[in-house]
């Protein structure tokens, strides 16, 4: 009995012993290549830091279009979407350099990230339902003008803005232009009807949202998209015009051409553009 627990203690202490120079020899072989993936992690959160303030600060002219009313809740908003990631890389970064260098990151750092990172939270959560209130109300502003086209072929093409300059929007993919003094957006959409009436009436519906009534009233009335008649051709622009310092709050133009029932009517489209006007059809 006493041969077999003396032997027990062996084995016992003869796995302890593997298991001690098993801890050593990890420690002493991947020690370094941990550290060394530490400080290849910690290169990329910096550079993904310094590019999402890249981003940032060319995306913030767009991003105040789309952002709400007041300015200062614009710029707070655009300044906390940045500390809303960047402020989890700064925790990220202490957590590595802890672990590659063995330093100590004190706790009033990790308690001021935080905070920084909840204010983020919280002034990004009231920019973005101050921009939602903005779409409250809705004016809707109708017109309608009677033509007479002596042609059984009528053509309806896009008309060019020429808008190839100054496009606020070569880093981020959306239908938005700026030139001069104007914003531009391409949110134009044609349908048309046939009807008994001999002459061609084009219907031109324009629509915005406000807080209110009255200020959506205004930015309907500011918005201005061209069409014209030349010969049998009608000429719409696939941009809506607004000033410089507007705000897209659902902004759109949508036409309606009631054409005679013996007419044919072809669309012709400028290749220019980046995409055509919206068509649609109802009889």
């Amino acid at each position: 009995m006493v041969a077999g627990v003396q032997m027990t203690s062996r084995i016992v202490e003869g796995l302890f012993g593997a298991l001690r120079k098993t801890l050593r020899f990890i420690r002493i072989a991947f020690v370094p290549l941990i550290k060394s993936i530490s400080v290849i992690i910690i290169i990329a959160l910096i550079l993904s830091g310094m590019s999402l303030l890249i981003s940032i600060s060319l995306g913030s002219p767009v991003i105040r279009i789309f952002g709400p009313e007041s300015t200062f809740i614009n710029h707070t908003g655009i300044i906390s979407l940045f500390f809303l990631v960047a402020a989890p890389i700064f925790g990220l970064i202490a957590f590595f350099l802890r672990i590659a260098f063995k330093t100590k990151v004190k706790r009033e750092v990790n308690f001021t990230i935080w905070t920084i990172w909840f204010i983020a939270l919280f002034a990004a959560f009231y920019s973005a339902t101050m921009t939602g209130v903005d779409y409250k109300h809705r004016e809707v502003l109708s017109a309608k003008n009677d033509f007479t086209i002596d042609s059984k072929d009528i053509y309806i093409n896009t008309w060019d803005e020429n808008l190839s300059l100054n496009n606020i929007a070569q880093f981020v993919e959306v239908p938005l232009k700026i030139k001069e003094d104007s914003l531009y957006f391409h949110n134009v959409s044609v349908k048309y009807k046939t009807t008994d009436s001999p002459f061609v009436t084009i219907e031109k519906v324009t629509e915005a949202r406000a807080i209110n009534q009255s200020r959506a009233s205004e930015r309907v009335k500011s918005i201005s998209a061209p069409y014209k008649i030349e010969g049998n051709k009608i000429m719409i622009s696939p941009w809506m015009r607004m000033p410089a310092n507007s705000k897209w709050r659902a902004h759109q133009i949508k036409y309606t051409i009631y054409v005679p029932k013996d007419v044919n009517i072809h669309f012709n489209y400028n290749k220019n553009n980046p995409k055509p006007i919206n068509i649609g059809y109802t009889r």
